[in-house]
């Protein structure tokens, strides 16, 4: 049978046959853990294992992606904080397999874009009248603030709650016949968050091309 000695600080104290720490009494406590020995174990066959890894998951995919679905019910803060820091580090990336996973599975990327529309009204009503700004030649900030300041806010003529839209104090089709002076008197107006109110659909609808009047600070256009 093999002899065993100790190997702590050059001990060479011989070693029981039932000793598997590989110190001897006197020096037990320098012996490295069973958990430092696993990772000095696993840092020396890095590439090897992650090879291996690599390879049962392909194996089993099935299995992996419930065990990760599982993972991200049981943890949603985490999962939230990891896929903000990749999505922050790939943005590209993660754009580009957004998109891939829509043109293989367009019925499924349908009704989760129903289902967003449907639980965030005001934002998909501040959504639309920033992009018809854009194309008005307004600058969006305005509307961007509108929406953080009106989100949640009741309808400003009855107090419902019910279909938030986001109204242009000044109408876009003013904007759209104007011109010159006048034309950039309102693209300066809609610039602004003040230019907005928070309005039920209902009322949205009704007010049509009815101007209410605003309180336009005083100084040049562009100030």
């Amino acid at each position: 049978m093999e002899k065993r000695i100790c190997l702590v600080e050059r001990c060479g104290r011989e070693l029981r046959s039932d000793n598997k720490s590989g110190a001897c009494r006197l020096h037990a406590s320098h012996a490295p853990s069973s958990k430092a020995k696993k990772k000095q174990h696993y840092e020396a066959n890095k590439e090897a294992r992650l090879s291996q890894c690599r390879e049962w998951n392909r194996a089993n995919k099935d299995h992996r992606r419930e065990v990760n679905n599982q993972w991200r019910k049981k943890n949603p803060t985490k999962t939230a904080e990891y896929s903000k820091r990749h999505w922050d580090k790939n943005p590209q990336k993660r754009r580009d397999a957004a998109n891939q996973w829509r043109l293989e599975n367009p019925e499924k990327a349908k009704a989760s874009t129903d289902n967003w529309r449907k639980n965030h009204p005001i934002q998909v009503s501040s959504y639309d009248a920033s992009r018809r700004n854009i194309k008005k030649g307004i600058d969006p900030a305005g509307i961007k603030a509108a929406i953080v300041k009106f989100s949640g806010a009741p309808c400003a003529f009855c107090g419902s709650f019910e279909n938030p839209e986001i109204d242009h104090l000044v109408p876009l089709s003013w904007v759209k016949h104007a011109e010159g002076k006048t034309k950039a008197y309102f693209q300066w107006v809609l610039g602004h968050e003040w230019a907005y109110q928070p309005l039920c659909r209902s009322h949205n609808s009704s007010r049509n091309r009815f101007f209410f009047s605003v309180l336009v600070p005083t100084g040049d256009i562009g100030d």
